[in-house]
């Protein structure tokens, strides 16, 4: 879920012209993050290949070909887009499919980068007020060690509206927004109303 609300707020940025397009790179957009030894292909990877997950980077799943040492390695960093944007790619991008949480993340940092805002502000702006759902107080707490402590999950798990960051204070545009069933169902049935 948390995925697709990330996906649509990348499409939101777009039609609010905060970026150019789906064809624009991680190079142009999180220039800052990338170390001089990045894979150099990852420089040239798109918004729509971090959209449809054709990246080239490493699955979440070892089972599926995916990677676990990179998904264990990014949870314990310190800094998760330096990880993810250190790695080496698997495949040439826009070539093959591999479920990936990384791309997601990306993705949510992008649209931080580009906006000028969190993900989660910008959420409240464009997509939860017009939806009716009421993210105003929203826990945000940052995941610096993984797993988190079970006073941390407890503090989540008690929020009835919660989106938790990285390190470094970008929403987990993976995972861990938590919003109400009903809320849940307004989004859903937003696609369903083909966006309205």
């Amino acid at each position: 879920m948390t995925k697709s609300i990330t996906s649509a707020l990348v499409g939101i940025a777009l039609a609010d012209q905060h970026r150019q397009g789906l064809d624009q790179n991680v190079g142009e957009l999180l220039a800052p993050h990338l170390s001089a030894n990045a894979d150099p292909r990852l420089r040239r990877v798109t918004v729509r290949q971090l959209l449809t997950m054709t990246a080239g980077l490493a699955g979440d799943d070892a089972s599926q070909g995916g990677d676990n040492q990179a998904w264990t390695g990014m949870l314990q960093s310190h800094n998760w887009l330096r990880h993810i944007l250190s790695q080496r790619l698997v495949s040439k991008p826009g070539t093959e499919f591999a479920y990936s949480s990384a791309s997601s993340h990306l993705l949510s940092a992008i649209v931080t980068e580009t906006t000028g805002q969190s993900t989660l502000a910008y959420a409240r702006a464009k997509l939860f007020r017009p939806l009716g759902i009421r993210a105003d107080r929203a826990l945000v707490q940052p995941i610096r060690t993984w797993p988190p402590s079970p006073a941390q999950l407890r503090t989540y798990e008690q929020a009835p509206v919660a989106w938790d960051t990285d390190p470094q204070g970008y929403q987990i545009g993976f995972s861990w927004l938590k919003l109400p069933a009903r809320d849940l169902a307004k989004f859903g049935y937003l696609y369903l109303n083909g966006g309205r």
